[in-house]
């Protein structure tokens, strides 16, 4: 984020051989201004949206999450106009579907769906979720529970796949224990293969002994 007009506000470009030919400030859209969430077991300080994640859907917009407010939204990014096409607020919906200060937003051609990391801040207990999200209006459609054990990330994540696998970066803990997790991959049924782990960390839940995105590459 930058300090701009007395306000830290998200700053998005989009370079192309060295000429910006796209940005965006969240400050520019009123859209953008909505009260920070309550479910916060910390002040979010200055940084009033804090964007996270940016993905492209097919229509050639962008697909980008703000942590703060709970919010995944497509920005007009095919027209130009940086204008909000429409915001998906986390905390509005049904338990189950609703996230709170999530990460890593991802859009998936292959089945139309979009992933979160969804750290659960104020729920404490980190899900992994799949949307089905109507791209035109954004109104969900249909939504899936990936993974839910009670361990909570409170801060950073992300969520990627190979194949029928799931691999989980599990970000920075939020709990005094456990809170040791760096990476778990998944199989189709579920179950845990493979696994990253720090020594168990006893020390307070603002330890930084953790991660921010550890993704496969193949």
């Amino acid at each position: 984020y930058i300090l701009r007009n007395g306000v830290y506000a998200a700053y998005l470009q989009e370079v192309n051989n060295g000429k910006v030919e796209f940005d965006w400030w969240s400050t520019d859209h009123a859209d953008m201004s909505a009260p920070l969430e309550k479910c916060f077991e910390s002040t979010a300080g200055p940084d009033y949206v804090h964007f996270n994640s940016i993905d492209i859907l097919p229509d050639g917009n962008w697909l980008c999450s703000f942590r703060h407010t709970s919010t995944i939204a497509k920005i007009d990014r095919k027209g130009g106009t940086g204008r909000l096409l429409w915001s998906l607020r986390g905390t509005n919906l049904e338990d189950g579907a609703d996230f709170h200060g999530q990460h890593y937003a991802r859009w998936h051609e292959a089945d139309s769906t979009i992933t979160l990391f969804n750290n659960s801040n104020g729920v404490f207990s980190t899900r992994m979720l799949r949307l089905t999200v109507d791209l035109t209006t954004g109104e969900l459609k249909k939504s899936a529970v990936l993974c839910d054990d009670g361990y909570f990330s409170g801060a950073c994540g992300a969520l990627s796949f190979s194949g029928d696998n799931m691999i989980v970066g599990w970000g920075i803990p939020g709990d005094d224990a456990p809170n040791n997790r760096l990476l778990t991959e998944y199989d189709a049924t579920g179950t845990a293969i493979f696994s990253i782990n720090l020594p168990t960390n006893t020390k307070s839940a603002n330890s930084v002994l953790g991660s921010y995105r550890c993704i496969k590459y193949e």
